[in-house]
């Protein structure tokens, strides 16, 4: 028995009497009971035909809405299986024989009698739990309209074994997804690359006169990386499977953690807390980044080849990202070749925060973002906790976070996930000396991660030293010429801020680190004719602990001496 009443979306569906009735209101909402005996045929669910192609009736969904969202039975109660795109907060009553689902604003009674105390009993837990469905619809709805594979940037003649083999390790390992779905963001790489292979294959059925002979060797070698851990081809039709599951998923598990009650884009930014340095951090977003950042400020490198293909040689043979048209242009003008500056190293003991403000006035800085927990899959670490790692000071006193957030919903397609051996790069964040001035310190962020040698993160930890010091001086010499490509001018007057980086809680070793440090600074890189650290004038070590600068300086020194 259908009840309007007064109100065109009020539903009332008895309980009795019911096998299986799904009904739509006008606002999209389908209510489900299952009771004991039959039901009239036109009462019973009938092919109804959305826009997606699927079968309806004279209801038609729009597609990308919520179609198979089960509630959580309590007893015998009703299910809300979905809600169509103007859904708002529902009232629901409830009795034993039937339930009311009523649009917001209307109280419809059920027409069987029931006590007001239990009537208002299960209001408050039906309340609650629409308020649980309706977030995990939203963000199953933002899931679909953010998973635009054709948006990832493939740098394909920059692949390596090395890159290749960490991407299919987290995209082939089966475990619980993190909190920002950094697996999903690897995997979706990963099945891009398989697209790009497949377009040069095509191509070279066509005309394989027509393409270089390099690139036909480069696809065949990328083609035999893409193995699993037996060394077999990649199943690439259980990939698919595997992430049209993910592609559904619905990615609540973060925004319920920390009590909110939505999980659309940028949640973050509105969850509850009571810690003045994070909402101090969103009023620097809200008067400076009110729109977030250009997506030309933001940028993704795989590797330390991806960001050398942008040298001079390299130009009109190997595509790139748009975002680092900038970075092309200045490598043409002031070559890596020709900077020869003194590359002196300072030793500052300070947080990362307040030595920017020892920089001088219109030099340029770019700094190293420090690893803290998670960071290579959680945009600032324990920012939300109110963690005090380097990265989280660095964002409470900068707009920066807001680019983690960009990047995330942006070039990640909605999950976060940093490349083992590159990072992302940041330009003109704004660092302020305090929350009751304007005064702000702009400078361009590195961020990657160290491994956690306490316990494995998205990536695997190395298997042993050699493998440590081999991995770790790939992913250092990739945020060095990061910086060497992203320095405004010929490097003379920017300011490179690196430090311990991996050595809290993650538990690297300091003297390990500042010797990986060592070498990848005095090694020649991006057509350098000697030590790339000569491409700065200044490059600083910072930390709060002088104990670690000054282990820094000793390895240094020795390597100056040992090559006088």
């Amino acid at each position: 028995m259908l009840y309007k009443g007064g109100c065109r979306s009020s539903i009332v569906v008895p309980k009795t009497n019911l096998t299986l009735i799904e009904l739509f209101n006008k606002n999209g909402v389908l209510v489900t009971d299952r009771g004991s005996s039959s039901v009239e045929p036109e009462r019973a669910s009938s092919s109804l035909e959305t826009e997606c192609g699927s079968s309806s009736s004279s209801v038609k969904p729009k597609c990308g809405s919520s179609s198979s969202l089960e509630a959580e039975r309590d007893d015998s109660e009703c299910e809300i299986i979905s809600t169509g795109k103007n859904h708002k907060s529902l009232n629901v009553l409830t009795d034993q024989n039937c339930i009311s689902v009523i649009d917001e604003g209307t109280e419809k009674r059920c027409a069987t009698s029931a006590r007001s105390a239990h009537r208002t009993k299960y209001l408050s837990q039906w309340k609650k739990k629409i308020k649980i469905h309706q977030m995990r619809m939203t963000m199953g709805n933002n899931n679909k309209n953010m998973l635009h594979r054709s948006s990832v940037f493939v740098p394909f003649e920059s692949l390596t074994q090395q890159v290749i083999e960490s991407v299919v390790s987290v995209a082939t390992t089966s475990r619980k997804p993190g909190f920002d779905y950094g697996e999903r963001t690897i995997l979706i790489f990963l099945l891009e690359i398989k697209k790009k292979l497949q377009e040069i294959e095509k191509k070279i059925q066509e005309s394989s006169t027509g393409i270089d002979q390099q690139a036909i060797q480069h696809a065949q070698n990328v083609q035999q990386w893409l193995v699993d851990i037996t060394k077999q081809p990649l199943n690439w039709v259980e990939l698919e499977e595997k992430y049209s599951r993910i592609a559904d998923r619905n990615c609540d598990e973060m925004a319920r953690f920390y009590g909110s009650n939505t999980a659309e884009p940028y949640f973050e930014l509105k969850v509850k807390t009571r810690h003045a340095d994070v909402l101090q951090s969103r009023e620097y977003m809200k008067k400076f980044r009110k729109n977030g950042f250009d997506p030309k400020e933001l940028k993704l490198y795989w590797n330390v080849k991806q960001i050398e293909n942008l040298c001079p040689e390299s130009r009109g043979k190997i595509l790139y990202d748009p975002s680092d048209e900038d970075a092309v242009e200045n490598l043409r003008q002031y070559p890596v070749s020709e900077r020869n500056h003194n590359g002196i190293i300072t030793y500052i003991t300070n947080g990362i925060e307040k030595a920017v403000f020892d920089v001088p006035e219109n030099a340029q800085v770019i700094l190293l973002n420090f690893a803290v927990k998670r960071n290579e899959q959680s945009p600032g670490g324990g920012y939300l906790r109110h963690a005090q790692a380097q990265e989280e000071v660095l964002l409470y006193n900068s707009d920066g976070y807001r680019a983690l957030l960009d990047l995330k919903y942006g070039r990640m397609n909605g999950g976060y996930a940093i490349p083992e051996f590159g990072l992302a790069y940041v330009r003109n964040i704004r660092i302020f000396k305090s929350p009751s001035s304007n005064e702000c310190q702009k400078a361009d962020m590195l961020v990657s991660a160290c491994y956690c040698m306490g316990g494995r993160e998205l990536y695997q930890n190395p298997r042993n030293r050699d493998d440590w010091e081999n991995k770790n001086l790939a992913k250092f010499r990739a945020f060095i010429a990061a910086a060497v490509a992203n320095t405004i001018g010929d490097g003379k007057n920017t300011y490179l801020l690196l430090g311990p980086i991996g050595t809290g809680a993650f538990g690297n070793d300091v003297k390990r680190i500042g010797e990986v440090f060592c070498k990848a600074l005095n090694s020649p890189m991006m057509g350098s004719k000697g030590s790339i650290r000569h491409a700065f004038e200044h490059i600083w070590f910072v930390s709060i602990h002088s104990c670690k600068n000054e282990e820094f300086k000793k390895i240094f020194d020795k390597d100056e001496f040992d090559n006088n």
